[in-house]
C-alpha cells in the first residue's frame, strides 16, 4: 500500500507539498475551531512601575457618564472590601485571575456584553498596600466578536488602563509557532550537519540524515509546542485536545514509516507528504470532536512548565533519536544518532531561553 502511494505521488508532487502545506498549516486551527457562539473575552495583564504588591481582589464597574458617578459592580475577583471598593445589590460574574493575568468571558452572543459597544467602565484594585482605581477607560469592539486586550500599569498610587491591540491573545500564534518552528529546524540542521562532518560522515549520509531530522521535525514539533503550551494557565480545550492528538500522529508517523525505513530520499518524502495530509487532517477532525463545548480558556494549566518542559524535551530526544536511528540505513549507531538528537535539541532549548529571557518569547524547544 505504501509503495501504491508513493507511485501515485510521484505523478503530482507538486500537488501533494501543496496541499500537505495547506494541511499542516491548519495546527493551529483547532484552537478556535467550535461551532457555538463565541463568547465576550476581555483580558487583562498587569505591570507594575513599583515594587509589586499582592493583588487581593479586582473590581470591574461599569459607568454611565465620563464621571463614572453612580458605576455599577458587574465583575469581581477575590475579596475588595476596603474604602473605595463597591458592593453589589445582586451576584456578579466572577474574574479568573492567574499570575499577572485576569480574564473576564462573557458567554453567550456579543450583544448580551455586559461592556457594550462605546460603553465605559473602571477598575478597582486592592492590593496588600492600599486600594487603587483606573480613571474611566472607553471600550471599543474589534472584529466579528469581542475579544479585548486591556494593559493595566499598576503604579504607586492608581492603576492606568489602555487597550493593547498588539498583546497576543491566549490561545496563541500561528505567526509565532511557524517563526519558531523555522528558527528551530534551521538550527538544528546546522548543529546536524557539524556533528555529521565532525564524523567525517560522507555525503549520501550526511544528506539522508538532514533530509531525516527535517522529516521527524514536522511531526515531533507540533507535540512539545503543544504540550508546553497547555501547561500555561488559560489554554482551549481544542489545544489540550490537539495535544494529545499530536502525540497520537508522531507515534503512528514513526509506526507506518517503520515498513518504508530504508527507502530513497525522495521516496520517504513522498511517503512523508501523504502521513502528513491523512494523519494531520484525521486529527483535526478528532480535536474537533473532542472538543466541542463552550469556548471559554481553561484557568489551570494542565501540570507545571517546568515539567512540561523536561518531560517534553526528553520526548524530543528520545524520538528523534530512534526515528534517525530508524531511517540512517544501519548508517548511525545508537550512540551516534543519540547524541545527534540530544546536541540538535540542547542547542534549540538554549536558543529558546535566550528568547525567552531577552525578549519574553516563549521558549523554542
Amino acid at each position: 500500500m505504501i509503495n501504491v502511494i508513493g507511485q501515485r505521488l510521484s505523478r503530482t508532487q507538486i500537488a501533494v507539498a501543496v496541499i500537505a502545506l495547506l494541511v499542516t498549516l491548519l495546527i493551529q486551527w483547532p484552537a478556535v475551531a467550535n461551532s457555538l457562539p463565541p463568547p465576550t473575552l476581555t483580558w487583562l495583564t498587569f505591570s507594575y512601575e513599583t515594587n509589586p504588591a499582592a493583588l487581593e481582589g479586582l473590581q470591574l464597574a461599569q459607568c454611565n457618564d465620563d464621571a463614572c458617578q453612580q458605576p455599577t459592580l458587574v465583575a469581581q475577583h477575590g475579596k475588595c472590601t476596603r474604602s473605595g471598593c463597591l458592593s453589589a445589590a445582586e451576584p456578579v460574574q466572577d474574574f479568573r485571575c492567574q499570575g499577572r493575568t485576569c480574564l473576564l468571558a462573557e458567554e453567550g452572543m456579543t450583544g448580551n456584553s455586559i461592556l457594550a459597544e462605546g460603553g465605559s467602565f473602571k477598575l478597582i484594585g486592592q492590593f496588600a498596600d492600599r486600594v487603587r482605581q483606573s480613571p474611566v477607560a472607553q471600550v471599543n469592539t474589534l472584529g466579528g466578536f469581542l475579544r479585548r486586550n486591556w494593559r493595566v500599569t499598576v503604579s504607586a498610587t492608581e492603576l492606568r488602563v489602555a487597550e493593547d491591540s498588539g498583546l497576543l491573545t491566549k490561545q496563541g500564534s500561528g505567526l509565532l509557532y511557524w517563526g519558531s518552528f523555522g528558527l528551530t529546524l534551521l538550527l538544528e540542521l546546522a548543529v546536524a550537519s557539524a556533528y555529521l562532518k565532525k564524523l567525517q560522515a560522507n555525503a549520501a549520509v550526511v544528506q539522508r540524515t538532514l533530509i531525516s531530522l527535517g522529516l521527524v521535525q514536522f511531526v515531533s514539533y507540533p507535540v512539545v509546542w503543544h504540550f508546553v503550551e497547555i501547561a500555561s494557565p488559560f489554554q482551549f480545550l481544542s489545544v489540550r485536545v490537539f495535544a494529545f492528538v499530536c502525540l497520537g500522529i508522531a507515534v503512528l508517523y514513526g509506526l507506518l514509516l517503520l515498513p518504508a525505513r530504508k527507502a530513497p530520499e525522495r521516496r520517504l518524502v513522498q511517503l512523508s507528504l501523504a502521513l502528513w495530509i491523512f494523519l494531520f487532517g484525521a486529527g483535526i477532525v478528532v480535536a474537533v470532536l473532542f472538543s466541542y463545548g463552550p469556548r471559554i480558556p481553561l484557568e489551570s494549566g494542565l501540570w507545571p512548565r517546568p515539567v512540561a518542559v523536561a518531560v517534553m524535551e526528553f520526548f524530543a530526544i528520545a524520538y528523534e533519536a530512534a526515528m534517525l536511528k530508524l531511517l540512517s540505513r544501519k548508517a548511525l549507531t545508537w550512540q551516534q544518532s543519540g547524541s545527534l538528537s540530544l546536541l540538535t535539541n540542547l542547542a534549540s532549548w538554549l536558543l529558546g531561553s535566550l528568547f525567552l529571557a531577552v525578549g519574553g518569547v516563549r521558549s523554542i524547544v
